[in-house]
């Protein structure tokens, strides 16, 4: 238990604000979604509610920063061992830990973009294309459409073709990682 004085309980304050919000201009996510990731973090590395007065100093280790994936609602391709390993740490910062979510943010935008643009091809959404028409989009659609190389190593991939059918979601998967499928680890 410590007394802090006015002055450094200010001081921390500041320091948390600018760890959500140096963030916001340099990768353009909302300053509420930064807030919600720096509260999440502070409870798991303190859920006892003593935490810390400088989130910078805090760190989450495998099991904690787990606890956090699955508390965000984020389990499933996402595991604390990976986001460690990236680190080359056996615990994370709130920094780390925030650069890395809005990295996944961003790629989960993405991967929501491109199933957009192949839903276009399918209309009744049954998640396959007739192989001929996407290979006759990849060869001539777009700003740069694909070359035959490209459109060879695309179909390399296992499972996203058969002689008939495109299967988008298969190729989403092996691209993306698998969404939304929560392990009991």
């Amino acid at each position: 238990f410590s007394h802090n004085t006015m002055a450094e309980r200010s001081a921390s304050r500041r320091q948390a604000r600018s760890a959500t919000s140096s963030g916001t201009d340099l990768v353009g996510v909302s300053q509420e979604t930064l807030q919600e990731f720096q509260g999440a973090f502070m409870y798991y590395c303190h859920p006892d509610g003593n935490a810390g007065d400088d989130i910078n100093q805090e760190r989450l280790n495998e099991a904690g920063l787990d606890k956090l994936i699955r508390g965000l609602g984020w389990s499933g391709a996402l595991k604390a061992k990976d986001m460690l390993r990236e680190t080359g740490k056996n615990e994370l910062d709130f920094i780390g830990f925030r650069d890395m979510m809005i990295a996944r943010m961003k790629a989960s935008e993405t991967e929501e973009a491109i199933r957009a643009q192949f839903e276009k091809f399918d209309p009744r959404q049954t998640r396959k294309i007739p192989k001929a028409e996407m290979l006759t989009a990849l060869r001539k659609l777009g700003r740069r459409p694909l070359t035959e190389a490209q459109i060879e190593e695309l179909l390399y991939i296992p499972g996203i073709h058969d002689d008939e059918y495109f299967y988008y979601e298969k190729f989403l998967e092996s691209f993306f990682g698998q969404k939304g499928k929560a392990t009991t680890e």
